[in-house]
């Protein structure tokens, strides 16, 4: 997991409060009292963070989405005034000249079929990318709408889904008035979400820019106070308005609530006393008779007009009748009705009406309140979701008010207007008798329609020819496609060229364009003008004229540059692996026989020097006999120990210490009598003490194990009196199975223990499980492997070592701790031994990881190239490289490389490495899971894919690990890849829940989860949970004596084994018999006790998870007390860990703040001196006892004056800090009490020195966010999960617990939840791992980087190995266009994403049409980490738009930087911050016109170009109708070809509006083309709202810049004009731990343009200026950041 930011909003709130009361020796914690805060501002109530949700919670999580909310944001993004909104432009107030917005908002509402389209087309984007979800909607919410039409929309969203248990999702409606003040109002709201236990709810958060943008659609105070009620549950809430889809991602900002925060009860009763006041927009309609409605049925099915829109359509005309309806209404409702019948979704689409008819729109707004009484009442038909369409309506009305002549049959044609009058007359026959008057006109021209509020639209011809002139351009709207081809492209796409229509004419713009650019070979690094490596000899010549040199860095410099990072890596080196083990390869594995044959000869031929070794080993026999008998002198006064504990403990070691130097341990009759006598003494001294009984017990243990192995040798008669021994201490245990075992394996004819005496409690089994977990056997298939020296391998990691032996691949999904890191360090290791050539590379997600990474590498390994290969030729090798944005080292000479995926990426594209890749041998991808993260996921992805050859793919949390092998696989079917798959840990780990109000650890046991998740498969138990479990389960199902009988534990076990498991429990068995008792209890989970099971014997603990921060202190010593140290504390907020720090800090010092302490100082040294003035005077001999008072009185005064570290045993000393900067820092404090603190925002050699330490077990508290659990090699006997957050999912805590109980470190591991409520931990304990899904790889940067290599290869010289090279990378880019993961579910995609960039690249001039790379190519490869405004900014550069800025002044520099803050590292600030009532202006001002100008034009180019190629990909897919309701998307299909069969009666119609209609629809299609603007797309979110169901671009990644908004943050630029960083982050809201990174990484942008724009033309102004403005903000960075 990436280290998240911080969270933006920082108040007062948030600060810890520590209220201690002190005393001279101890501390006194008053009693807490919780901090609250009162109010109702959103942006005080919740901190807010920009990320993916998918990755953030975990797509596996299941989150609730608000139905309402959904369905207001919908209709929102429809609207015109929607587009104003997002630009920024609304929000001011109306005036008499402005539209009605709540009208105009109200048309666009009432096309329901469109509206129910767009509901679900949502719907299915989430399920399509695995997310997991559940929709309510309440009922009572009706009321709050001010659109009759939305309610009906609603309501047929509600009737479609509420009785459909086929749907793929949950779905549920609530009928309570949840709002009232009624105590127990939101209880079955509150009961819903817990038992469904969601990760957030997905609303519309009551922001400033939320509620002015729906506040005219529906009362936004019920969503408001809805939130607010949520929070008794929901800590984090995530905004729909800011969501958006970016290819298997969803974007959006993510609101936390603070748990200290109470409403106010006076905005609470304000609030209700508007709900009120509210109607409902149902009024008091739907009176009609069933026997009328029955009536109506017969007489439209009389006239074949008998369908679910036309009955209720009809029935709410009725009902309405005694409203003054006009003849014009009724008559063009009637041919509506009947035009709509058979008209097919073609026949729709035309342009948005340019008026608004609010004489139909209130015609239909009363419609559908009586609509909404009949809904549900008749059998539904095609018609069911497409019931009103305004405007359709108001475009027949338009057309029958513009007709000039003659009746309106001329119009729509006889055999409609027949039908039309057939349901006028059925309204006169059951409206009131003031219609009977109302008919046709059959001769002469019909009434027109008079607008009462709008006259200046009585101009119908005026509106209609808008609407053809609108219709005319979308059909002509320009879709050219351009061919950009040679081998090399006609290899990637294949066919998918085929279908496509391309312009054989090139417009003269773009050849002008592509004329006037050089060719471009990328030959040169991001950052400088130095040349790469590698390059052909002809090219050199023909560039070196051109090319001016850089002045080298001094070699001293450099050596001692060289120095400082070596003394480093080193360092950290020493803190990983004992430098004693390190393994130096001398010769390579061919040469391994030879060398062998001849020390073998060579040992031959001095056989002197046998005799020395001979005597030398009689002298070491010598030492050692001598060393013997020392030791058992020692060991005999050690038996005669005060206490059991002692004596246990000398034992004990005395056999391990054995064990090691002689791998056995002889019992000689000496030893024996000592060991004898040690035991009289525990018989004599035993007091059954619990640590005793245990201490004995793994005594008896290991000697019987030790037997076993026959490591334990009794000299011949000693046997007797070792068993006997045995047997009488296993009596003090009393556990009657171990006694009886022990009699009966040695034939001690001793009497059995009787049956009375053999209880559950007395079973050395039971014992064993609940208190002896520590020495469970943990074999799982071991055998010793003579490839593995260090320890002996299980089963599943020989298996690994055969896949590595053969040079096949691996997936390797396996939980932390199992022992999965070995097979990186074996291939490592191999590939150094075979050759000096080949190349193993290691990627790791993180630069802390690739540093850690590398330290461990060259501190285990060390490679003598001078041995190998002489001292001539060993200069071009080197072990060992590492390459990332902070180091880059060796990394191409040498054999094992460590880095970060970026750069990886830059390797395997990058022009001259051809023969470096060939040399690979293995890539190892740690931490592969990170292929699901939202932001670095697509580079992992891409990886993958480039990957030429053989590799590892380690990871603990892979959810869908079969379907992810499957695809490794399916990416290059001859490379043989492997599933290793293990699920066992090899240390457990046990949980526990912190009650921090009383101080009080309390254990959490696996079944507590099943409240909440009735599935067992991802719960283990340990040993005591399982005997725990057993004995609850047999209490409570007595009904079930049988089948638990069956599961007594004495019972198993003592059928498995020969009855040794007395002592021998193996972890699987037990593995084994929890699975068992876990099956039972599934069984039994709908049971009617199982309730009544969980509240007896599993209660909820109800323990209170706010205000947790200020108890932090007091919650690390009580675990230091508990013997739970060291303890890392996960918490996913960068400002929070270091104010736990700095608050455990100033707890330590209160705690041991001494008001007489200098008083006792003084007191101490003048006693001191006294004492010295004594020795002087009176002499005393060396053993006189006045020394020892000396060396007491002193030792006092030093623990007085330096105490010592809290938590470690740091000196100032072992902090490594050459240049004194992180003594300067204000964490330096908290380390020196042992507290260390660990983020990605903290300075590196700070970071280093707390890894350092930790290892070195000089410091053993950490406060740390998500980086440190990304495989940081830091264990620890104790995670603490502390507080919620958005980060905090199923992934990120498997890998923060993993820290915890590492193997070869602790026996078990503690994981302690604190500020984190019963429910969500037992989510977090109880689910399953998030599958992978995939990434959007494809983009125009990585085509462009593909092409240039290519370019690259036709450069050199046509040769073998050249060919061989460009068929590589031929293959490595099929993969990446045709394998994508998540782009199997939509194949044609990625063919059409790479032409469409290859078409771009050519309009755009970075391509040729034959593919060659063109000149400001060479700015968009270096800035391609940037994209897509790498290309924007190249957009700039060729529009001249900087010409006006050459960096003469301040200002001119200032106006550079300020077009630049729109494209990189920018930032938006969030809809919670209301800029308008910000302090200062924080906001980026407005740009130049000319740049305006470029970027919209940019803009709209590359979304014509885009919107071609998905209207060609739209032929390539089925139409959808209705994606999620397929019943009725069945039947739009069927009615669909109907339609186009049978069109005759609509002929005359259909040549009737043939001019207004869009006969080209290419982009929207069926359903889509309801909303009109078919082809002519302007802005992302039109094309985002707009693009085809089943489609996953990713619109990111499109080269466009939104300028039209007043949310950019200014940051850069007001550091660049103000430099105050603090002053920035606070004005700004600018997260401290991010400020060093961004700017850090802007420097690097504007060096990289410097550089870009030299190489191009180095005497340009535009890149004098940018090199200057380069150097300065550097300069400005070192003074800000780094000096």
């Amino acid at each position: 997991m990436s280290d998240p930011p911080t969270t933006i909003t920082e108040t007062e709130n948030e600060e810890i409060e520590i209220e201690t009361e002190t005393t001279t020796t101890t501390t006194t914690t008053e009693p807490f009292i919780p901090q609250w805060k009162k109010t109702d501002n959103w942006e005080d109530m919740f901190d807010f963070i920009e990320g993916d949700i998918f990755s953030d919670f975990g797509r596996g999580e299941e989150f609730l989405i608000d139905g309402d909310s959904l369905l207001l944001y919908l209709v929102a993004i429809e609207n015109e005034i929607e587009k104003d909104h997002l630009k920024g432009l609304i929000g001011r107030k109306r005036n008499n000249t402005e539209r009605d917005e709540s009208i105009f908002a109200a048309k666009h509402s009432q096309q329901t079929l469109h509206l129910i389209f767009k509901f679900e087309k949502f719907l299915n984007s989430l399920l399509q990318r695995k997310a997991k979800f559940s929709i309510i909607f309440l009922s009572k919410n009706d009321r709050f709408y001010k659109s009759s039409s939305l309610v009906l929309v609603r309501r047929l969203i509600i009737n479609s889904y509420k009785d459909n248990i086929s749907l793929p999702f949950g779905f549920k409606v609530f009928d309570q008035e949840w709002f009232s003040q009624e105590i127990g109002s939101f209880n079955p709201l509150f009961d819903y979400f817990k038992s469904k236990t969601f990760s957030f709810l997905l609303v519309l958060p009551p922001v400033v820019n939320n509620l002015r943008l729906i506040n005219d659609l529906f009362n936004m105070n019920a969503i408001q106070l809805f939130t607010k009620k949520s929070t008794e549950y929901f800590s984090h809430f995530v905004d729909l308005i800011s969501s958006e889809f970016r290819g298997s991602t969803m974007n959006s900002y993510i609101y936390t609530f603070r748990k200290n925060i109470i409403f106010s009860p006076q905005l609470q009763s304000t609030i209700q006393q508007e709900i009120c006041q509210v109607n409902s927009v149902t009024s008091s309609v739907g009176n009609q008779k069933k026997s009328t409605i029955t009536e109506l049925e017969k007489e439209l099915d009389t006239i074949g007009q008998l369908n679910y829109r036309n009955l209720l359509t009809l029935l709410s005309i009725l009902d309405l009748g005694k409203v003054d309806i006009s003849s014009f209404l009724l008559k063009s409702l009637s041919v509506y009705l009947v035009i709509m019948n058979n008209l097919p979704l073609s026949k729709r689409s035309f342009d948005s009406l340019d008026y608004e008819p609010i004489e139909f729109i209130q015609l239909f707004q009363d419609l559908c309140r009586p609509m909404l009484c009949y809904l549900g009442n008749n059998k539904k038909d095609q018609f069911t979701f497409d019931l009103v369409d305004v405007k359709q309506y108001s475009f027949i009305a338009l057309i029958l008010c513009n007709s000039t002549g003659g009746s309106w049959s001329n119009l729509i044609g006889q055999e409609l207007f027949l039908a039309s009058k057939s349901i006028l007359e059925i309204l006169k026959k059951f409206g009131p008798s003031s219609w009977s008057s109302i008919n046709f006109v059959e001769q002469g021209v019909e009434e027109k329609f008079i607008f009462s509020t709008q006259p200046e639209y009585n101009q119908y011809e005026k509106v209609l020819t808008k609407i053809q002139t609108n219709s005319h351009l979308n059909d002509n709207k320009n879709m050219d496609l351009y061919k950009v081809d040679n081998e090399f492209i006609s290899a990637i796409v294949g066919d998918s060229q085929k279908d496509l229509v391309f312009q054989s004419t090139i417009p003269q713009e773009i050849q002008d364009r592509q004329n006037a650019l050089p060719e471009f070979y990328n030959i040169s690094h991001h950052h400088s003008l130095r040349l790469l490596e590698n390059l052909p000899d002809a090219y050199l010549e023909t560039i070196k004229e051109n090319r001016q040199a850089n002045k080298p860095i001094s070699k001293k410099f450099a050596d001692k540059m060289k120095h400082g990072a070596a003394n480093k890596f080193f360092r950290i080196a020493d803190s990983l692996y004992d430098s004693k083990k390190k393994i130096v390869i001398t010769e390579l594995d061919k040469d391994v026989k030879e060398v062998a044959k001849q020390k073998q000869s060579h040992q031959v031929n001095k056989q002197h020097d046998k005799m020395k070794k001979l005597k030398k080993k009689d002298e070491v026999k010598e030492r050692a006999d001598k060393k013997q008998q020392e030791k058992a002198k020692a060991f005999s006064k050690q038996m005669r120990a005060s206490t059991v504990l002692e004596i246990v403990d000398s034992i004990d070691l005395y056999i391990a210490n054995e064990i090691v130097e002689h791998n056995e341990f002889s019992l000689d009759k000496d030893t024996m009598d000592q060991l004898f006598k040690g035991m009289e003494r525990i018989n004599k001294k035993y007091s059954s003490q619990e640590k005793e009984k245990l201490k004995l017990y793994q005594l008896l243990q290991k000697i019987l194990r030790l037997l076993d192995s026959k490591q334990i040798k009794p000299e011949k008669g000693q046997e007797i009196n070792l068993y006997q021994s045995l047997y009488h201490l296993s009596l003090l245990l009393n556990l009657y199975d171990l006694t009886n075992y022990i009699n009966d394996r040695f034939s001690l004819k001793n009497k059995e223990k009787k049956e009375k005496q053999q209880s559950f409690e007395n079973s050395a089994i039971v014992y064993q499980m609940t208190h002896s977990h520590t020495t469970l056997v943990r074999s799982i298939g071991q055998r010793k492997d003579e490839r593995v020296k260090t320890f002996i391998p299980d089963a599943w990691q020989r298996d690994l070592l055969d896949v590595v032996d053969k040079h096949e691949s691996a997936l390797v999904v396996c939980p932390t701790s199992s022992g999965k890191t070995f097979i990186s360090f074996y291939i490592l290791e191999k590939v150094l031994r075979e050759s000096n050539d080949g190349m193993a590379i290691y990627v790791s997600p993180t630069k802390a990881l690739v540093t850690q990474t590398y330290c461990e590498v060259i501190g285990r390994f060390d490679k003598s190239y001078d041995n190998i290969c002489g001292k001539d030729s060993s200069a071009q090798y080197r072990m060992c490289g590492i390459f990332t944005r902070d180091y880059r080292i060796d990394e191409q000479k040498c054999q094992i490389l460590i880095t970060v995926p970026q750069c990886l990426e830059l390797l395997l594209l990058s022009v001259s490495n051809s023969n470096y890749l060939s040399k690979i041998k293995y890539i190892i991808f740690d931490e592969v899971h990170q292929i699901a993260n939202g932001t670095e996921g697509a580079i992992w992805e891409s990886l993958l894919l480039l990957n030429p050859g053989p590799f590892v793919a380690l990871s603990a949390t892979v959810g869908n690990t079969g379907e992810f092998k499957d695809w490794l696989q399916e990416i290059d079917p001859k490379r043989k890849i492997h599933l290793v798959q293990h699920s066992n840990r090899f240390n457990d780990l046990k949980h526990y829940q912190y009650d921090h109000d009383n101080l009080q650890l309390l254990p959490h046991h696996p079944c507590e989860t099943l409240r909440i998740n009735k599935s067992t498969e991802q719960l283990f138990l340990l040993s005591e949970e399982a005997i725990q479990l057993y004995q609850h389960i047999k209490s409570s199902f007595k009904q079930l004596d049988n089948e638990i009988g069956e599961l007594d534990p004495i019972k198993v076990f003592t059928r498995v084994s020969n009855n040794n498991n007395v002592y021998n429990l193996n972890k699987q068995d037990i593995k084994d018999y929890q699975r068992a008792l876990l099956d039972l209890v599934e069984s039994r989970l709908k049971s009617d006790e199982f309730s009544a099971f969980m509240s007896e014997h599993y209660p909820e603990k109800h323990l209170r998870h706010d205000d947790w921060r200020s108890r932090v202190p007091e919650v690390i010593m009580d675990l230091k007390k508990r013997d739970m140290l060291p303890v890392i504390v996960f918490c996913l907020s960068r400002r929070i860990c270091e104010k736990l720090a700095l608050a455990l800090e100033e707890h330590i010092d209160k705690m041991h703040y001494d008001p007489k302490k200098q008083q006792k100082i003084d007191l101490l040294e003048k006693k001191i001196e006294q004492v010295k003035l004594e020795i002087k005077t009176v002499n005393p001999t060396q053993d006189d006892d006045i020394f020892q008072d000396l060396e007491k009185l002193t030792s006092t005064l030093s623990l007085l004056v330096s105490r010592k570290p809290e938590f470690g045993t740091i000196l100032t000393d072992d902090v490594h800090d050459p240049k004194g900067k992180i003594k300067k820092l204000d964490l330096f404090g908290p380390l020196m009490e042992g507290i260390g603190v660990h983020h990605a925002g903290l300075p590196k050699d700070y970071l280093e020195n707390v890894e350092v330490l930790y290892r070195r077990k000089k410091i053993s508290v950490i406060f740390a966010t998500g980086t440190l659990a990304l495989g940081i090699n830091m264990p620890c006997r104790t995670v603490v999960v502390a507080g919620d957050s958005p980060y905090l999912n199923s992934l990120s805590f498997r890998q923060m617990a993993g820290r915890a109980g590492r193997r070869g470190f602790e026996d078990r591991g503690n994981v302690i939840f604190l500020g984190i409520s019963d429910t969500r931990a037992q989510k977090l304990i109880n689910s399953n791992l998030s599958d992978i899904v995939g990434n959007s790889v494809l983009t125009p940067s990585l085509c462009l980087k593909i092409l240039c290599r290519y370019n690259f290869f036709q450069l050199e010289k046509q040769t073998d190995l050249n060919e061989k090279h460009v068929q590589e990378l031929i293959f490595a880019t099929q993969k990446v266009v045709g394998k994508s993961f998540f782009m199997k579910r939509s194949p044609f995609q990625n063919p059409f994403m790479f032409l469409f960039s290859l078409d771009y690249l050519f309009r755009q001039g970075y391509l040729s049409q034959n593919g060659q790379a063109l000149g400001y190519a060479s700015i968009a490869t270096h800035l391609s980490y940037l994209q897509p405004f790498n290309f924007v900014v190249c957009r700039l550069f060729r529009d001249q738009v900087f010409g006006d800025f050459l960096g003469k002044s301040k200002y001119d520099e200032r106006e550079i930087l300020h077009i630049l803050c729109y494209l990189f590292n920018r930032k938006e600030i969030p809809n919670i911050i209301d800029i308008d009532k910000c302090p200062s202006k924080i906001t980026l001002p407005k740009l130049p016109n000319n740049v305006i100008t470029s970027i919209n034009k940019n803009n709209q180019e590359v979304i014509d170009t885009f919107v071609a190629y998905v209207a060609g990909l739209q032929k390539k897919l089925p139409l959808v109708y209705m994606p999620i309701s397929k019943s009725m998307d069945e039947q739009f299909t069927k009615e669909e070809e109907n339609t186009i069969d049978q069109s005759n009666s609509h002929t005359t119609w259909f040549n009737t509006i043939d001019n207004y209609i869009e006969k080209k629809p290419q982009l929207k299609k069926s359903i889509t083309s309801l909303a009109g603007s078919c082809n002519n797309i302007v802005d992302t979110t039109t094309l985002q709202h707009s693009m085809p169901p089943g489609t996953f671009f990713d619109q990111s990644v499109l080269p466009i810049c939104n300028i039209n908004t007043k949310q950019a943050n200014s940051y850069l630029l007001d550091l660049y004009k103000h430099k105050q960083v603090n002053t920035v982050i606070e004005c700004n809201h600018i997260p401290k731990g991010e400020i060093f990174e961004l700017t850090k990484d802007f420097a690097l942008t504007l060096k990289v343009l410097s550089t870009s724009l030299l190489r191009i033309d180095k005497d340009s102004n535009v890149a004098k200026s940018f090199e200057t403005l380069a150097n300065n903000y550097s300069r400005l960075f070192n003074q800000l950041f780094l000096n």
